[in-house]
């Protein structure tokens, strides 16, 4: 008679129901993603902040409140620091906008004559479709002017939130804690502190990572572009290394924006080069700065990390393909360490080599 894994009879219930879960789970995250996104980036930044709030608590004897509110403020200084150069810079390049758009229309012109001889392409006949397309956009003026309103109301809803999220985390981080220890049973208090505990050091060693490869990247970049003779290179550097933080997503962006900037600004061989230089840097990012200083952090197999970011992009967006990677790599923490969800941590995780027995003979 064949002998039957045990383990093997509880898969399928399990499966079923961690799908229905994740597809529960999901369900509510799409509706509830104007109070729960602030509130997964406050958990990220709160995190990181907390080793500054217990040295303001310890050290200079703030109360919890004091010291929480003064995370936050640096926190907001700092955030607004980084968005002041790059106003100035972006200034700038507005203050050129006549002249840019003067090199702009020259490009296309230089363009569509090429397209004319060497694709055989009528130049009437480009006009026409680039004049239907901008009456188009003129057309649905109205709606973009109401999409930007809201917009603008979304974010300012977004920081108020994450604002008072990240205050209250740091002060309730305590009642927060003792929270899930008496959730559980005790004897699972130690899996949860050690979960909990995990969870930080990844946490806080991912955010440094990324702030460190996002200023070693915009930083090349926008000495690259200043050696290049490229214009706006004060904007367009530190903007590729903000969104490098993107996975796969924030370089091309970037790519595609540089090239287009440069190209009305320096002609199309000046663009060729530095969409050349940018692949580069990217190949040399994404080779070695990445694996050392972010992937050592965490350790999630490129499959998943591609399938994160895309269902983060359907879910919540941009800020969904941002929190996607340290969202799976909690999952993988607390997977590796709750028994019947092993399996699923090996899942996310990274291949390791399956080394064969060698059987001696003779």
């Amino acid at each position: 008679m064949a002998s039957v894994n045990p383990s093997s009879n509880g898969f399928a219930p399990r499966l079923a129901v961690i799908l229905v879960t994740l597809i529960a789970a999901g369900f509510l995250v799409i509706l509830g993603k104007r109070v729960l996104c602030p509130l997964f980036f406050a958990l990220l930044f709160s995190v990181a902040l907390h080793p500054l709030a217990r040295f303001f608590e310890a050290r200079l004897h703030f109360r919890r409140a004091l010291a929480a509110a003064a995370c936050v403020i640096l926190l907001e200084c700092f955030l607004g620091l980084i968005i002041y150069f790059i106003a100035i810079a972006f200034d700038g390049m507005i203050n050129d906008w006549p002249h840019f758009k003067g090199q702009l229309f020259a490009t296309l012109s230089s363009i569509q004559t090429w397209a004319a001889s060497a694709l055989h392409i009528d130049v009437d006949k480009q006009k026409s479709y680039i004049d239907h397309a901008i009456s188009g956009m003129a057309s649905s003026g109205t709606s973009m002017a109401g999409q930007t309103l809201l917009t603008l109301t979304s974010i300012l809803l977004f920081i108020v939130l994450l604002t008072f999220y990240i205050f209250f985390l740091l002060y309730y981080r305590a009642l927060l804690l003792r929270f899930f220890l008496e959730v559980f049973e005790k004897k699972a208090n130690r899996a949860i502190q050690e979960i909990v505990a995990s969870v930080q050091r990844m946490i806080r060693k991912y955010i440094t990572g990324l702030l460190l490869e996002m200023l070693i990247v915009g930083t090349t970049c926008t000495l690259g572009f200043t050696l290049l003779g490229i214009k706006y290179a004060l904007f367009l550097g530190p903007l590729t290394g903000v969104l490098n933080v993107i996975p796969y997503v924030g370089i091309f962006t970037s790519l595609a924006v540089t090239a287009a900037v440069t190209l009305a600004s320096a002609g199309a061989a000046k663009a060729a080069l530095v969409a050349g230089f940018m692949v580069a840097v990217h190949l040399v990012d994404s080779n070695l700065l990445l694996p050392f200083i972010v992937g050592s952090k965490v350790r999630i197999n490129a499959l998943i990390t591609l399938m994160g970011v895309v269902i983060g992009e359907m879910m919540w967006g941009i800020p969904g393909m941002f929190l996607s990677i340290p969202v799976l790599a909690i999952a993988k923490i607390v997977f590796d360490r709750v028994e019947g969800l092993k399996e699923w941590g090996t899942l996310l995780g990274e291949e390791r080599p399956i080394r064969k027995r060698l059987r001696r003979t003779g």
